[in-house]
């Protein structure tokens, strides 16, 4: 089986490929803010894992995602909530 890690698992591009890589049968590492209020959004299955990392923590990823994984995508950023989502210059 094939294996995925998506950050920003939570937003519109990281569910709709979490979506996509379910129905291409990927075992999925979904990579979360620890305080998620969307987590939920997340669709349940069992080739889904939430793994909860900070932004300021992915270097830690090795350490909590065992498995060699196939693809990497990388859709998480600080600009999501607060003053930097309305400042076009961040």
């Amino acid at each position: 089986m094939n294996k995925a890690i998506v950050t920003g698992a939570t937003g519109m591009l990281g569910l709709a490929l979490i979506r996509k890589l379910i129905k291409e049968e990927y075992k999925v590492y979904a990579v979360v803010r620890p305080d998620s209020k969307r987590v939920q959004d997340i669709p349940k299955d069992k080739n889904i894992t939430i793994i909860p990392c900070d932004l300021s923590e992915l270097e830690t990823l090795p350490d909590k995602i065992a498995d060699s994984c196939d693809l990497f995508f990388h859709f998480a950023w600080d600009g999501t909530y607060g003053d930097e989502y309305t400042d076009k210059e961040y």
